[in-house]
């Protein structure tokens, strides 16, 4: 007993010491410990991006009547970012101004509804007095990110008929399955929006063709 009382903390609570003199609880705590690990491991979502929501918005601008980029900056872009930068959750506002187009990059604190800031964007942007400017907005998160794409190619069917397949069969049948946020058709230089300023040329094999681009939800 005296000699219990003279043992530092340190010897009393030696882990080694007590291992070895309990070895059955010692091994069943560790397979205990392992069990807990390889279930908790079997029970986790994994995924190219974590499941937090880093939203983007992108919007453009496009007026004709501005000849410069002097004069879009001025009459289009400060505009635009003076009318945006104190929206809710804006992390920061950063801009581009080229001839007769703005495109102005909003970024979200992490977490924010994408889908919120979106509508928040379209009610600052109505304020906006329009003439003959064109706007477009673009929601990106990161999350939603393709995750795989098919080709389409055929020996005896031109592009045009391809598109018209892909748009009439294969876009809807994509787009209908679980997780899947929207399909995009790569190659269709017929519906290039704002945001794109060169058509998209497909190839595969050799053969011309169309891209169909799968883009997952982000909790998917």
């Amino acid at each position: 007993m005296a000699e219990l009382e003279h043992q530092s903390m340190r010897e009393r609570f030696n882990l080694s010491r007590i291992a070895i003199e309990f070895p059955r609880q010692t091994v069943a705590f560790w397979l205990a410990i392992m069990v807990a690990g390889v279930l908790a491991l079997s029970s986790l979502k994994y995924g190219l991006f974590p499941d937090i929501s880093f939203p983007v918005l992108v919007i453009t601008a496009q007026d004709s009547s501005l000849v410069n980029t002097i004069q879009t900056e001025a009459k289009l872009t400060k505009p635009l970012e003076k009318l945006l930068k104190d929206l809710p959750n804006v992390d920061e506002v950063f801009s581009t101004s080229y001839p007769q187009q703005a495109v102005i990059n909003i970024l979200y604190k992490p977490g924010t509804v994408l889908e919120k800031a979106t509508e928040e964007v379209k009610q600052a942007l109505a304020k906006f007095p329009l003439g003959q400017v064109k706007l477009e907005v673009l929601a990106i998160n990161l999350n939603e990110s393709p995750v795989i794409s098919y080709a389409v190619t055929s020996s005896t069917k031109d592009l045009n008929q391809l598109i018209e397949i892909s748009q009439r069969n294969l876009l809807p049948a994509l787009k209908e399955l679980t997780g899947v946020l929207k399909v995009n058709l790569l190659g269709d230089s017929r519906t290039e929006s704002a945001l794109t300023q060169f058509p998209t040329l497909i190839h595969f094999k050799g053969q011309p063709g169309l891209a169909l681009q799968v883009v997952k939800k982000s909790n998917a």
